[in-house]
């Protein structure tokens, strides 16, 4: 059954020592599964605004994060592992290395967190240190 739910996401990138942090706030629902849950939500931020993410979390080690639209993403994150993802940009289509170093989900039915920290990488060479770090609150 899916919910209504109220959807924080704080985004941190560490690129040569240079940090950018934001935070967006957006509604969308979550579906509990047998294997952990579904969040899917609408894009609200900048040139991105209108596509759709969804968030497949297989607990207790594995996300993927799949945006739909123009500007598609396709990103496999799983503990302690490297995946080359797909990533869809204003100026062309990426393929690039997602390495997961820690993935912390404590979700139920009325919401709960869920913490990613990964590194990115293009052609095997270290690009930026990446956490999402999403609260997920019920809307009644």
């Amino acid at each position: 059954m899916e919910r209504n739910y109220q959807i924080t996401i704080h985004d941190i990138h560490t690129v040569d020592g240079d940090t950018s942090d934001t935070t967006m706030t957006v509604f969308g629902t979550m579906e509990k599964t047998d294997t952990g849950y579904v969040l899917r939500y609408l894009e609200q931020s900048g040139e991105l605004t209108g596509f759709v993410t969804e968030l497949t979390v297989t607990e207790p080690d594995s996300v993927f994060i799949s945006r739909q639209g123009e500007y598609r993403i396709e990103l496999m994150l799983e503990t302690a592992r490297r995946h080359e993802c797909h990533y869809d940009t204003p100026h062309g289509s990426l393929m690039m290395g997602v390495y997961t170093n820690g993935i912390d989900s404590r979700m139920s039915t009325f919401g709960g967190t869920l913490h990613l920290n990964y590194d990115i990488d293009f052609n095997a060479g270290f690009v930026s240190e990446n956490q999402l770090h999403i609260t997920v609150k019920e809307i009644f």
